[in-house]
């Protein structure tokens, strides 16, 4: 569909096992459901239905079926949802990582624990066009804006970055960029660009 890559966000369940999943806010997803995923046994959310009445992919079976193909993970985690950090390291990890997926967060904390637990993964720190606007977790911790992730970048010369594409101040870095609308590439310079990612896939759909 044009996109090099297809985002996933990783969250987990009250055992720490991994799902594929925007948000832990239940709501979001399955309107009669209220509370956090993080809140719910892995049977539980194993019985959720979410789009076309289909059941969650878990990170397990992601992995075991898509590991062949150009996958990036972001680590979601509780993100967004105003509550505290906790680390994915507390969670059921898996061993290893494909070799073309890629673990990025705005969260450049998630990549130092990343890097720590698999030396040779490929992590990547995101951005986003209102990055500064809005906090990941109850302690007012932001996201990141273009400018701000590269200063972070400086620290880290062997990270990948990846910008939205409306936020992309000038770097002589290796970039690739996201999107969760899929007409944005027709609106917007993809100069410098290495790469595109989309998590909306229906919208690349809709437009071709």
């Amino acid at each position: 569909m044009g996109a090099d890559f297809v985002e996933l966000d990783w969250v987990w369940d009250g055992q720490g096992q991994g799902w594929i999943c925007h948000s832990m806010a239940l709501e979001q997803h399955f309107p009669e459901q209220q509370g956090f995923l993080d809140q719910l046994p892995t049977q539980a959310v194993a019985k959720l239905r979410g789009f076309l009445g289909e059941p969650l992919l878990s990170l397990e079976d992601a992995i075991l079926y898509y590991g062949h193909r150009a996958v990036n993970l972001e680590i979601k985690g509780l993100k967004g949802c105003q509550r505290e950090r906790v680390s994915f390291l507390q969670q059921a990890c898996p061993k290893y990582w494909p070799s073309n997926w890629w673990l990025s967060s705005f969260d450049p904390l998630d990549l130092l624990e990343a890097e720590d637990r698999w030396p040779n993964l490929q992590v990547a720190l995101l951005s986003a066009e209102r990055g500064a606007s809005g906090n990941q977790y109850l302690d007012s911790t932001p996201y990141l804006s273009g400018a701000q992730a590269l200063d972070v970048l400086e620290a880290h010369s062997d990270w990948w970055w990846h910008p939205e594409i409306t936020d992309r101040p000038d770097a002589q870095r290796y970039q690739i960029g996201w999107s969760l609308d899929g007409e944005q590439e027709h609106r917007h310079s993809l100069k410098g660009l290495q790469g595109l990612i989309t998590d909306h896939l229906d919208d690349w759909f809709k437009t071709g």
